[in-house]
């Protein structure tokens, strides 16, 4: 399977997103970790990779209850080992046979981006779009 390429930031200083991230990029990559699934029976369920999702939302939700953006910012500073860890999360679903290489190298290549609240954002948006994506090209579940 090719690499997969995601970018954050254009311009980071500005906020700029590749203006396809969430869009054709999301989709490709859906796309691609979808047929990596089929070629590897049984692997990149959609429940098994919403797993990781939720699991990025539910920490995501824990910063943004917090009412200003300073404490929002020192509740990311508390949580971002624990969104970090969703790397050895995946990889010990990599080892039990339950994901691909493909898509535990997507997880990690997007975390090694997260390095702020600014950047977790975009990491939520960018799975949510990948997850949209992967529902409509990924297996069906019964």
């Amino acid at each position: 399977m090719d690499e997969i390429k995601i970018k954050f930031w254009e311009e980071k200083e500005k906020k700029l997103v590749p203006k396809e991230l969430f869009s054709q990029i999301a989709e490709n990559v859906a796309k691609k970790i979808a047929e990596d699934g089929k070629n590897n029976k049984g692997k990149n369920k959609g429940s098994q990779l919403r797993k990781y999702y939720d699991e990025s939302l539910r920490l995501y939700a824990d910063i943004k209850t917090k009412r200003t953006p300073i404490a929002q910012k020192e509740r990311f500073e508390q949580i971002l080992p624990y969104i970090k860890m969703l790397n050895a999360k995946v990889t010990y679903a990599l080892g039990r046979n339950f994901v691909t290489e493909s898509y535990q190298k997507l997880i990690q290549q997007c975390l090694s981006q997260v390095n702020d609240l600014d950047d977790f954002e975009v990491f939520i948006s960018f799975f949510e779009s990948f997850m949209a994506f992967y529902k409509q090209c990924g297996p069906k579940e019964g």
